[in-house]
């Protein structure tokens, strides 16, 4: 082979290359135009959604109650430690529904929520789960119980300046 027939050759190589290279550009902008043209998805049906840290850690975690009955629904708000801080759910067994603040311990220290009645109720617990302060309304009338502690009134701050 001399060297014309070997220029001949790498030219129809060289040739069918940019021919491939531009078939492949054509389908790749193709791709993209069919990819722009897709709809987002308005439903998104899934067991448990979790967002991570920039660490990899959880953050917060929306999924099934998985403590109780894996049937209702819970939101778990993570600690910068990895421990939840913030519990949201219902309970399948009572019918509530409620938010539970959690201490470094995992116990729940300050809680809040609804019965199966529509009864709204909140309360202050200790470091063993042991109610302190407990607020809460019925249908019989409303109130507030103290457990273990003693009432002392303070006078009123005295009023603010006002601000103009």
């Amino acid at each position: 082979m001399n060297t014309e027939e070997r220029m001949s050759v790498l030219e129809k190589c060289v040739r069918r290359q940019r021919f491939a290279m531009a078939f492949m550009g054509l389908g790749m902008i193709a791709l993209l135009g069919l990819g722009m043209n897709q709809q987002a998805p308005k439903r998104m049906s899934l067991e448990q959604l979790t967002i991570l840290t920039s660490e990899g850690k959880p953050g917060v975690i929306l999924g099934t109650n998985e403590m109780m009955d894996g049937k209702t629904g819970q939101l778990t708000v993570f600690t910068a430690e990895g421990r939840p801080g913030v519990m949201m759910g219902t309970n399948e067994k009572d019918g509530g529904y409620g938010v539970a603040v959690m201490d470094s311990n995992m116990k729940a220290r300050v809680i809040l929520g609804v019965d199966a009645k529509d009864d709204p109720g909140m309360g202050v617990l200790d470091s063993n789960e042991s109610p302190k302060i407990m607020m809460g309304s019925s249908k019989d009338g409303s109130g507030i119980m103290l457990i273990g502690a003693s009432i002392m009134e303070l006078p009123a701050p005295p009023a603010a300046p006002d601000r103009k």
